[in-house]
């Protein structure tokens, strides 16, 4: 075959396997893009329907999404959700009211059998992390905990319930990170922080309004 002819087709194809290669880059972080806009819509639809276990779910994957994107290519300890959970662990008890994430005294048997008896000795974010990588890795929530409609962390027959503004606070971890500044939602969603209620696509990335609010109030 003629050399010339060899080289235009090795250049071809090494041209269209780069285009194909960058395609595919593309669509990945596009769907990245939507599924997380996506999850947080369907995160504020569930629990404007109650169904709280649910919203956790896609809060959830929006954690592990947003750590992900956070943390990409460095070599860390511990997953990457546990990760982002740590570092914005102030964030999120802060936002869902610290004196609701008291872990009560009187826990089923059922419940600490569920749950590592470590962690109930030591604090609600060593729980809420147990939380999020069981619920993570079965797709629901674990059957021995739940969320309460009002009030903070409380016992109810064999079940540990905690606060739902829990959920929303984690919500607003994603929302606010600087990572995700270019995402988007609907205008028609919206989220209360303290006694501001704000349109998440005015939130994205903002985390300098959060501490503005934080100076305000603490």
């Amino acid at each position: 075959m003629n050399p010339f002819f060899e080289f235009s087709n090795f250049f071809i194809k090494s041209f269209n396997l780069a285009k194909f290669i960058d395609n595919s880059v593309q669509i990945c972080e596009n769907k990245i893009m939507t599924t997380l806009g996506k999850l947080i819509e369907q995160t504020i639809e569930l629990g404007g329907r109650g169904s709280f276990e649910l919203a956790f779910v896609s809060t959830c994957e929006a954690i592990q999404l947003t750590a992900e994107k956070l943390h990409q290519g460095e070599d860390l300890a511990e997953p990457a959700f546990q990760r982002f959970l740590r570092d914005n662990w102030r964030i999120i008890s802060l936002l869902a009211i610290t004196r609701d994430l008291q872990i009560p005294a009187d826990i089923p048997l059922v419940v600490r059998q569920a749950v590592p008896g470590n962690l109930m000795s030591n604090s609600a974010e060593q729980l809420l992390i147990y939380t999020v990588r069981q619920t993570l890795a079965m797709k629901r929530m674990p059957i021995a905990l739940g969320f309460v409609k009002q009030g903070g962390m409380m016992v109810e027959g064999e079940k540990l319930l905690m606060p739902k503004s829990l959920i929303f606070a984690m919500l607003a971890a994603v929302i606010l990170n600087p990572i995700n500044k270019d995402e988007s939602v609907d205008d028609k969603y919206w989220l209360n922080l303290w006694d501001f209620k704000m349109f998440i696509s005015e939130l994205w990335g903002r985390e300098d309004l959060l501490k503005r609010m934080i100076d305000l109030y603490f």
